[in-house]
């Protein structure tokens, strides 16, 4: 069984799916309407998965204790943000925006990643070609296509 490179993992494809008998490639895939999709539109029935070895993305919050995320890396909790400035008793120490005055201790749970704008971009273009897929009912292969040529759907006014 190969290790996925989560890395190299499209943004919103959270699983990793291999066939036991090699008949279709293995890659990334996506969970929607009850199918595991992959980048070029192929897709598993969910319910038909008893020939697949599926490996789900780990947890992206990793840390040195308890799931904790790592000391520098801006995260969100609650309403705000803020930034990991230590580790105690299995709690991550974060000081929050705005004006760096508060520090709260936060378990795993009550922390939430933030999103770079790059993925940001990438979650808002394949909400775009899902869209541009299903109102002209081509596959995702081809809605890609005609959105990287610059097609937009037009706006509902």
């Amino acid at each position: 069984m190969k290790q996925p490179n989560w890395d190299e993992a499209p943004e919103g494809y959270e699983y990793w799916i291999e066939d036991r008998d090699k008949v279709m490639r293995s890659a990334f895939h996506r969970l929607e309407d009850g199918r595991y999709y992959d980048e070029e539109g192929a897709y598993w029935p969910a319910d038909q998965t008893d020939d697949l070895i599926i490996t789900k993305r780990p947890t992206q919050l990793r840390g040195p204790e308890d799931g904790l995320p790592p000391v520098g890396v801006t995260v969100g909790i609650g309403a705000t943000t803020g930034i990991v400035v230590a580790h105690d008793a299995g709690r991550a120490i974060v000081r929050v925006f705005p004006g760096f005055d508060d520090y709260v201790p936060a378990t795993a749970d009550q922390l939430r990643p933030i999103q770079t704008p790059e993925q940001i971009a990438a979650r808002e273009r394949e909400k775009a070609v899902k869209a541009i897929s299903d109102d002209l009912d081509v596959p995702m292969v081809v809605a890609k296509r005609v959105y990287d040529k610059g097609y937009r759907k037009p706006d509902q006014r």
